[in-house]
């Protein structure tokens, strides 16, 4: 079966998503905000400002990689 992303994307997104949780009881846009500006991210993406970590769908963290992807 063939993957529509290469291997450094799953490397990439692995270390994304370790900032992302890296504290977990705080909010995710401020365990993210020294990668980009996500209020634009999250506002573009309908994510509340104030979520945590664990209440952002698997899909949803795609979408904010994808985003900050371009960003850069």
């Amino acid at each position: 079966a063939s993957n529509t992303f290469g291997e450094s994307y799953f490397v990439d997104f692995e270390a994304f998503l370790r900032k992302a949780f890296s504290a977990p009881r705080k909010k995710l846009i401020n365990n993210l905000e020294r990668l980009a500006n996500f209020q634009h991210i999250f506002t573009t993406l309908n994510i509340p400002l104030n979520a945590r970590p664990n209440e952002v769908s698997t899909e949803q963290y795609h979408h904010i990689f994808q985003q900050l992807q371009g960003a850069l």
